[in-house]
Parts: C-alpha cells; structure tokens; sequence
C-alpha cells in the first residue's frame, strides 16, 4: 500500500474562468500596491527637494538684494564726492593754497591779431 500512495501525483485544479479572473485581480491589485508604494515613497523626497530648491532661491534673492543696496549706496556716495571736489570754490581755495595766484591780465594768443602780427608788411 505504500507504494501506490508513492505513486499518486497531485495535480492543480482545473482552472476555471471565476480562478483565472480571481489570478488576474491579485495581480492587479499586487501592481497597484508596489506602484502606490512607489508613489508615497518617492513623492515626499520629491517634495523636500523643490521644497529646498524654492528656499534656496530665496536666500540668492536676498543676498543680490543685499549687493544692490550695497552698490547704490556706494554709488550715491561716489557722486556726492565728485560734487564736492568739482566745485568751482574748492578748486579756486585748493589753487591759492598751492602758491597761485588769479591772473591780473590776461593774454589770448590766437584769433585775428596773432595772423595780423605774424604778417609781414
């Protein structure tokens, strides 16, 4: 006897169409399990990193804001000291401490009365 229970083989069920479709919805939902789990894995590392990205953005933003009120004040600086070392007053003052003097009379050479002098007659 135990060697004809040896020799009995198992065979799977007859597939019927109700099992094949019940193997059809495993796989799908097998599939849509990894995907979701694909998805809520990946979408908050996605999420962190435009996150940073939009951050960091903000703080370049901030500092060429920085640099460019820098630059204008330097800028507004500049022109207020080449104002005051152009004026008029401050060159004369500057000139006379120098040992120079306003001239008393003054000579234009060119003009009509140089050629009228340079001819000869």
């Amino acid at each position: 006897m135990a060697a004809v229970a040896a020799k009995i083989e198992y065979q799977s069920p007859p597939s019927t169409p109700r099992s094949q479709r019940r193997l059809k919805r495993k796989r799908k939902t097998a599939i849509l399990g990894v995907v979701a789990s694909i998805v809520g894995l990946v979408g908050p590392f996605c999420y962190i990193g435009m996150y940073a990205q939009v951050t960091r953005c903000g703080y370049n933003t901030a500092a060429l804001q920085k640099q460019i009120r820098q630059a204008e004040a330097e800028n507004a600086s500049l022109t207020t000291e080449i104002q005051m070392l152009s004026s008029p007053g401050r060159l004369s003052s500057a000139a006379i401490s120098a040992g120079m003097a306003p001239s008393v009379q003054s000579v234009f050479i060119g003009g009509q009365e140089s050629t009228r002098i340079a001819k000869v007659e």
